[in-house]
Parts: structure tokens; sequence; C-alpha cells
């Protein structure tokens, strides 16, 4: 089993790591108290795990404790909306009251946060009384919005840390400020379940924990750890599917809610504002060149070979233009300037919108508001694959003959396959989708169903028979004599924005079945390489590939 783990994680990871190079080469390079013993206590101390968490494990294991220690990335807003979801889950589940002390508030602080709490002070003056931009530095956003989230739920914040924050020969002093704190605390509210958040490198054992169980030897303590990097990299390859989290000892577990990419480049945004004095917007451009490297490097392509027997070039030379958005209005400039018509303009605008970044094919353009792993990688996958096919059939249409359609619809699943597949390269924590989910689709709701599909619910449903059938028709083909007429008539009569719905859902099952065979070892990277590579402007060139790649997908899956 151990083998196997290693195995899968490797498989799972190696892109993913390769993204991440650059930034932390850069980051260390800025760092310099990352080589400080007390940040190398916290890496030493958690480098490997007792099991993976069950479902339901880490509300379980929150509430079975007196005082509960989480830590805190502070440059990460996922981590601060973390701390305010479970503690008031612990609130509305327990019969304890909760109580929450925070690092970013300093003890001497507290009749500031208190007047904000009772609603005397605005968030502005907060900010300024706090001097949150000097003393912390952090995005106040994700701060203000985790004070609003614990306010409304009636959960008192209070100060735990002390003055000075920069100075690490003097860190442990802090530690130990904050165990009195929370000792004060306890005498305090007695019968109160007291949730602490601390930056991470406080969380090794021989840190805050041992200061806090110093002053409250009988306390219950526990800690929660935020996506520890040496342990996400071995979770990787316990189970296709990302865990939750991993179970340390009886008193420490770890949750996996973002990546370490996501991490580390929330970490490098906030360096560069603090550089550059919040002056310019963030250049999101290496970014994704990053993930465009990584993916290349792990496709095997060379970044500096000819790719144009005819027009020498590099491959490099076909990056995209990366584009920071600045808001809605400028990208629709933009785009209407780069003479993209209505629909497309609407169609990148409401991915931009709803993932944060979106790939203009037609354009080589990359759009970007704000950074988000998955988006991000479909977007460096999806300009991967068309640059592979030199970017001259980015614009093929859609014909209106029957064979036209045919081949503009496996087209689009294939498209959509290789992009989900390069983005679960780069994103390993993306959920696999699996077949038994088409099932399920059955059940979903009249109302929701029109209102996000922008078709009937008829369609809908005669979308899902489609899917379901073909599914079944492209594993056991010698079963049947003829193609079934339903797929006939499906391909020959129904809107294009029907058949793009059924391409993007029979591309992305055919993208996780394509990342499990490789993950597991039966899909070669060589095969995969030749999937980007293949022309798809031919007659019935995208058929029968996507027909002759699927059977070895899923004959090899079917087969376990």
């Amino acid at each position: 089993m151990g083998e196997l783990r290693t195995f899968r994680a490797r498989r799972k990871s190696a892109a993913e790591r390769r993204a991440l190079l650059a930034v932390q080469r850069e980051l260390r390079l800025i760092d310099s108290c990352s080589r400080t013993k007390y940040l190398k206590d916290f890496r030493e101390a958690y480098r490997s795990y007792d099991r993976l968490l069950l479902p339901g494990e880490i509300e379980n294991f929150a509430k079975e404790c007196d005082i509960l220690l989480i830590s805190d990335y502070h440059a990460l807003p996922t981590s601060q909306q973390f701390i305010a979801q479970l503690a008031i889950g612990l609130q509305q589940q327990s019969d304890r009251p909760v109580i929450v002390g925070l690092e970013p508030i300093f003890k001497r602080d507290q009749p500031i946060i208190d007047d904000w709490y009772h609603a005397l002070i605005s968030d502005r003056e907060l900010r300024v009384r706090l001097r949150f931009d000097g003393q912390w530095g952090y995005a106040w956003e994700p701060f203000i919005q985790m004070l609003h989230m614990l306010r409304q739920s009636g959960i008192p914040v209070f100060g735990v840390d002390c003055y000075p924050r920069g100075d690490m020969r003097r860190i442990g002093t802090r530690d130990r400020h904050a165990a009195m704190m929370v000792a004060e605390l306890e005498a305090r509210y007695p019968d109160a379940q007291i949730v602490v958040s601390f930056g991470e490198s406080h969380l090794a054992p021989q840190h805050l924990p041992a200061a806090t169980r110093k002053y409250l030897p009988k306390a219950r303590v526990h800690t929660i750890l935020q996506n520890v990097d040496e342990l996400y990299w071995k979770a990787a390859g316990e189970s296709i599917q990302p865990p939750e989290g991993v179970r340390i000892s009886d008193e420490v577990i770890c949750i996996f809610n973002t990546t370490p990419w996501e991490k580390y480049q929330a970490y490098r945004t906030c360096v560069e504002s603090w550089r550059s004095d919040g002056a310019a917007k963030s250049d999101y451009a290496p970014v994704f060149y990053d993930l465009i490297d990584a993916l290349l490097e792990f496709l095997r392509i060379e970044r500096y070979a000819d790719v144009d027997e005819f027009e020498p070039r590099y491959f490099v030379d076909l990056y995209p233009e990366v584009y920071g958005a600045k808001s809605v209005g400028a990208v629709r400039r933009l785009l209407e300037r780069k003479k993209l018509n209505p629909d497309q303009v609407r169609g990148a605008l409401y991915c931009l919108i709803e993932n944060g970044s979106c790939y203009v094919p037609d354009r080589n353009l990359l759009l970007c508001f704000s950074l988000r792993l998955q988006s991000a990688a479909e977007c460096a996958a999806g300009f991967v694959h068309h640059a592979c096919r030199r970017l001259n059939e980015a614009e093929l249409p859609w014909e209106e003959s029957v064979e036209g359609r045919e081949e503009g619809f496996y087209r689009k699943v294939i498209e959509y396959g290789l992009v989900d597949f390069g983005s679960r390269v780069l994103c390993s924590v993306r959920p696999l989708r699996e077949e038994q989910e088409l099932f399920g689709a059955y059940s979903a709701e009249r109302e929701e169903i029109e209102e996000a599909m922008g078709f009937s619910y008829r369609e809908y449903i005669e979308t899902v028979d489609f899917l379901v059938l073909h599914r079944d028709f492209e594993l056991n083909q010698r079963r049947y004599a003829h193609r079934p007429q339903l797929i006939s008539r499906f391909l020959r009569a129904r809107p294009l924005k029907q058949l793009d719905f059924a391409a993007h859902e029979l591309g992305e099952l055919f993208g996780s079945e394509l990342y499990q065979g490789y993950v597991e070892g039966e899909i070669s990277k060589r095969f995969i390489r030749s999937l980007f590579f293949r022309s798809l402007a031919g007659s019935k060139c995208a058929r029968i590939l996507y027909f002759k790649a699927v059977q070895r997908t899923r004959t090899k899956k079917s087969a376990i």
C-alpha cells in the first residue's frame, strides 16, 4: 500500500510541484526568516500522519476539546474563512458558548474591538485605530469579513497578541503571552470553548501548544493545522479523490482546503504589495507562465524547440497575452477592439466573472480578475492544447451539415477532455467526475436547471438521456448493430448551446478517466502527449480520435 501511495503521489503532484518552484525560489530570496530555527521547528514537526480523516471527523475533533488552536496562513483568505466557519459551526452544534482569540489584534487594543463589536465605531475607524495596515500588513478584506461573520453569530472576539511582531528573537515571548491570555479567558469564561487563531509556525508542538498546556495543564488542547505542504503531497497518493485532511495524532489534525500553489501565490501577492506599497496591480503573467511551463515539462515539450518548419519560432513565442482585468468595462472594450462577436464577448465575460480567469483561444488572450488554481490551470491547459495544434484550429466553426455538426461536437469533447486532464495535472485536488453523476442529474430541480442552463428542462433531460446512452455505446459498440437513433438525432437536430453542454459533460468524464488511468500507471505520458498534438481539422478526425482514446481509457478502467 505504501508503494502504491508513493507512486500515485509522485504522478499526481509532479507538475503541481514544478509550478511551485519559481515562486518558492523567489520567496526564499526575499524572506530570510524562512531559515530560522523557529520556522524549522514547525516544518520538521509535521512530516508524517497516521491516516486520512473520515467524513465528519473535523467537526467531531473540534468539539472534543476545551482549547482549539487553529493555524492561520495570513496571506490566504480561505484560511480566515475556515476559522470563522468552524467557530460558527461549533457555536451552533454545541451546548457550550464559543469565544475566539485572534493574533492580528493586540491585547492592548481590546477596548477598540469591543467598541466595534457593539457597533459604536465603523469598519473604517476600526482599521485606523488598530493601525491594521502598519501593524499587521496583510489584506484587510478577509479579516473584516471574518469579524463580521463572528459578530453576526454572536461570538465574542478577543485580541491575544502582543508587541513586537517583527522580532524573531522574541517570538517565543508572544507564544507565552498568548497562552497567558488563553488562561485568562478560560478563567473569565469557564464554560466556554476557546478557539485561538495564530500563524502556522506558532503551532509547532514546542511553541504555543506547549505554552498553553503549561498554563492550563488540565485543559484538553487540540490543534488544527491548515494545508501543510509535506502532508498535502503525501496524502495526494492515498486515494484518487482529494482528501479532506489527515490525522497526525490524537491531539492534532491537518485539513486541506486549498493547494500549496494557491498558498504561495497569495503570499507572493502580499510581498509584491508590500514592495510596491500597494501602488500597482499584481502582474499575473508570471503566474500563468509558470503553470504553462509546468504542463509543458510534464508533457515533455521543449519550450525552445522550433514549432513550425516553415516559420521558425520557439514554442515560448506562442505564449498568450495575459491581461490583468481591472473592471468588466475594460475587458469588454478590450474584447471589442479585438473584434470578437457579441456572443464571444458575453461568454468570455461570464467565464471571467464566474471563475476568476478565462482563456480566449480565438485571440490567444488570457484574462484574469483573481487567482484560483482550478480556473488558472484550465486556462493554462487550454492554451497548451491550442498551441500544440499550432493555434490555427482555434476558430474552426461548427458547420451546419450533419457531418460538420458531429465533427464539431467531438472536437469540443476532446478539447474539454484534454483541458480537464491538463488542469488536473496542475491542480490534483479537483474531485474526479464519475458516470454515476449522470444518473443523479435526473433528480435536478426544473427551476434551477432552466435558470442555469438557458434551455428548457425537457431539453436538459434529453441531453442527460443522450449522455447516458452515448457512454454505454462508446464502451459496448459490439453489442449495437448500428449507432442508436437517439445519438444521431441529438447530434443532428439539437441547438449548438445544448450540444456544447453535452460536449462539456462528456469531455470532463473523458478527462477524469484519462487522468485516473495516468495516475494508476495504465495510461502512458507518451499517449497523452500524442492526444495534445493531434490535429482535429480533418473529416471525421475528431470522432475517430475520441472513440479510439475512450476505448483505451475505459477498457482499462473496466478491467480493474
